[in-house]
């Protein structure tokens, strides 16, 4: 490591969470294991110590990089430069439907996807899903059709190959997950873009909070609902109902009953001020997600919600 390079990664990034701070930066953080309530700033939360460091030498030949920290330091730049602007555009209150060019909701969609993705849930998810994947078989099953033609041209059984790898992957931990973090590596993801499209063909809400009210956020943002089912990221194969919080007073939602309205000049953006009873199921969406901590802006809201639902 050299001197300087960052070490605390943050895998909410704090672009997104400055939009819940107070005028003086912070906001109120509420741990869901002890119902404890503290002052937080967002360099204290959501973080991890090299939590997308790229761990192996070979990962980085295969990438073409030379720098461990490459990802921490390039792979998000540009989401993150562009998000306060595009949350801002859809922040504005406003009673009738508005416009956004595709450029715009496909970067502000794909950035909300790959918060998602960063999340130690899904990093959790993914790895064990690849490992226990690599374990059952998997490999070979993937490489079944290419066999004869490896015999033929290296003259030696593939399987030796399949049986190395196939113990690096359960011996070795790190290969799993720096195949995870590789994957921010590329500037368009197949998964990303592919959720992203998925999204598109769904009309797009701005939910604003009722007065006296506000959406709060968590260490895990963003949820779909799919039936009574809360879900972490999936369930996008049926009717669902994506929601993200943007800001206190402002949520994305996602309904895919709902088709989108696009023209040449866009897509069709629809707010509305949600009623209570929509705020409070997303508020309880969001702390059901949550990994251990919940962030709002006012304390004695957050305070109020902790006795109301987490008894």
């Amino acid at each position: 490591m050299k001197t300087g390079d960052p070490i605390d990664h943050h895998y909410v990034p704090r672009v997104y969470l400055k939009r819940f701070v107070d005028e003086d930066n912070y906001f109120h953080q509420l741990c869901k294991q002890y119902r404890s309530i503290s002052r937080k700033t967002t360099r204290q939360v959501c973080y991890e110590k090299n939590y997308f460091k790229i761990q192996r030498e070979e990962s980085k030949i295969i990438r073409g990089i030379s720098d461990d920290y490459y990802i921490e330091k390039n792979a998000f730049t540009s989401q993150e430069n562009s998000y306060s602007d595009l949350a801002d555009l859809i922040s504005q209150k406003q009673e009738v439907s508005f416009k956004m060019t595709r450029s715009q909701l496909e970067l502000l969609l794909a950035t909300l996807v790959t918060i998602k993705r960063r999340n130690p849930t899904t990093r959790d998810s993914l790895t064990n899903t690849l490992k226990k994947d690599v374990s059952a078989g998997g490999l070979e099953e993937r490489f079944k059709p290419y066999m004869g033609l490896a015999r033929r041209v290296d003259k030696v059984d593939p399987t030796i190959y399949l049986r190395k790898m196939k113990e690096e992957f359960i011996n070795e931990p790190s290969k799993a997950e720096d195949l995870y973090t590789g994957s921010f590596i590329d500037q368009q993801s197949t998964i990303v873009k592919k959720v992203t499209e998925t999204f598109l063909l769904s009309a797009i809400q701005i939910y604003h909070a009722p007065t006296g009210h506000e959406f709060f956020t968590s260490d895990n943002p963003g949820f779909v609902l799919s039936g009574n089912e809360v879900i972490n990221f999936g369930g996008l194969g049926d009717s669902y109902l994506f929601g993200f919080p943007i800001s206190p007073t402002v949520c994305l939602i996602i309904d895919s009953d709902k088709i989108a309205q696009q023209s040449v000049d866009g897509f069709t953006i629809f707010p509305k001020v949600c009623t209570e009873e929509e705020l409070e199921r997303i508020n309880w969406a969001t702390a059901l997600i949550a990994n251990k901590k919940l962030f709002m802006k006012d304390r004695d809201y957050m305070a109020n919600f902790r006795d109301r639902y987490m008894k």
